[in-house]
């Protein structure tokens, strides 16, 4: 491996996101975001993924060493690019010898707007006319649990789970069947 680039913020985190057709890449140095790539890619998440991510690692002037912690998707979303992140990103912890986690595509899209005081939606298009869903409370709890839903079925479900006050859309689900929710 090689020595630590100096000057750079501590801890480095490369993150990556391939469940949906837009590749997500990131790095994070001393947690703050500072370099991303959002690529749409469609199929092929496989073929260029390792590149990109070097790609970003030298437009950021980093080594491998200096990463301290991988972090992966979880989905839901295409399972094929799930899987493709999945084991790129663990094989590179491995042959670094560092840390991998992984985060639910859901938690990561309603955890920034968690602070807003509202109940948060978090929906990505499953197609056939179905949803990947998840409800959040305003502190960031569980109220309706990750599932696949028609529209309407989410909607219901959403509305008898939180009655009370308004809630933030999140996610391509939300745009694709905004008249439905």
């Amino acid at each position: 491996m090689e020595a630590r680039h100096s000057g750079v913020a501590h801890p480095v985190v490369l993150a990556c996101d391939t469940s949906s057709g837009c590749a997500a890449l990131a790095i994070l140095e001393g947690g703050v975001v500072t370099a991303e790539w959002n690529l749409l890619v469609g199929v092929g998440h496989s073929r260029d993924l390792l590149q990109d991510l070097e790609a970003l690692m030298t437009r950021r002037a980093l080594v491998w060493s200096d990463v301290d912690l991988l972090v992966t998707s979880l989905g839901p979303g295409s399972f094929t690019g799930v899987r493709i992140a999945m084991a790129s990103m663990k094989g590179l912890a491995m042959s670094l010898g560092r840390e991998l986690r992984g985060v639910g595509l859901l938690d990561a899209l309603a955890a920034p707007l968690q602070s807003r005081g509202c109940a948060v939606l978090a929906a990505m298009d499953a197609r056939k006319g179905q949803l990947y869903a998840a409800l959040y409370g305003p502190a960031g709890d569980v109220i309706v649990p990750a599932c696949a839903a028609g529209p309407q079925e989410l909607a219901a479900a959403v509305v008898a789970a939180w009655p009370e006050g308004p809630i933030l859309g999140v996610g391509e689900g939300v745009l694709a069947y905004a008249s439905e929710l």
